[in-house]
């Protein structure tokens, strides 16, 4: 690292619409002591308390030093915010309230900073959390419901996952228009088999479903819903309860479908999958 470069360059910068900060990547086997990066925080504080009012996108990787993540709050008309493996007390986040996009990837947060980050940003339309530290689906979800109507892209892949029962709280999301969760259920004890078709009904503008893991998704609860996702483009349904029979609903219920992914199905068989896609060769279909 050449601090003269970096100090040269934060002198020039005057008004950056784009910001994007990039420390180096600490696996386990590394401690975050091994380099001193005290001078570069200094500068990166400077350049945000200098041109912060005029940057609308930003971006941390790997950031983990508390002062220079306080100095977010120095971009008063942020609209998009990305973190990834940053970790830090984020004081100064709730501050912010000009979002409309958030990305959000294996970061250390004090419990309820996201959930407070959400509250006060109205006009957020993509949410990615991905794997975060103290995030609740959950309750993120809730949140949602009650106050970011105008979400159209939601990826909520947290070690906390979203219950079915809280399907009802994303139903309420109206202008949806893509869905993402990777990480299945967790622990469900109580599964709600009707969860994917409150879905269906609250959100009709959907054009990408991703669903892992739920097996309380079945060919009884899936082809009803079906015939409500018309706007329905890229469905993935990996290691659900369904059969072929659901897969060939999809093809012949769904108008604009490209791809249908059934990785992990145990229930659908590679012949009948390779059956279909002759079938329906405009439609990607794997498994």
């Amino acid at each position: 690292m050449n601090i003269k470069l970096v100090a040269s360059l934060v002198e020039r910068c005057t008004r950056p619409k784009e910001i994007h900060i990039m420390y180096k990547f600490y696996n386990g086997s590394d401690s975050p002591e091994t380099r001193d990066y005290s001078e570069f925080n200094e500068y990166v504080q400077i350049l945000l308390r200098k041109c912060g009012e005029h940057v609308k996108t930003l971006e941390f990787d790997s950031c983990r030093d508390d002062k220079t993540l306080e100095c977010i709050a120095d971009c008063v008309n942020l609209e998009e915010l990305q973190l990834y493996r940053c970790k830090g007390t984020f004081t100064t986040l709730h501050l912010l309230s000009t979002l409309r996009k958030i990305r959000f990837l294996s970061c250390h947060f004090p419990p309820k900073t996201v959930n407070n980050l959400i509250k006060n940003n109205e006009d957020l339309r993509e949410i990615s959390l991905m794997s975060n530290y103290t995030v609740n689906a959950n309750e993120i979800s809730e949140i949602l419901s009650k106050h970011n109507p105008n979400v159209e892209n939601l990826d909520l892949s947290e070690n906390r996952p979203l219950r079915s029962q809280n399907f009802k709280y994303l139903a309420r999301l109206t202008k949806l228009r893509v869905l993402e969760m990777w990480n299945g259920p967790g622990c469900d004890n109580d599964p709600d088999p009707d969860a994917i078709q409150h879905l269906a009904a609250g959100c009709p503008y959907l054009e990408k479903l991703v669903l892992t893991g739920r097996k309380e998704i079945t060919d009884d609860n899936l082809i009803p819903a079906l015939h409500l996702f018309t706007r329905m483009k890229s469905l993935s349904l990996k290691g659900v309860w369904i059969t072929i029979r659901s897969c060939r609903e999809a093809c012949l219920t769904l108008p604009l479908l490209e791809e249908l992914d059934v990785f992990k199905c145990s229930k659908i068989k590679k012949a009948q999958v390779t059956q279909l896609q002759k079938e329906f060769k405009e439609i990607r279909i794997s498994c």
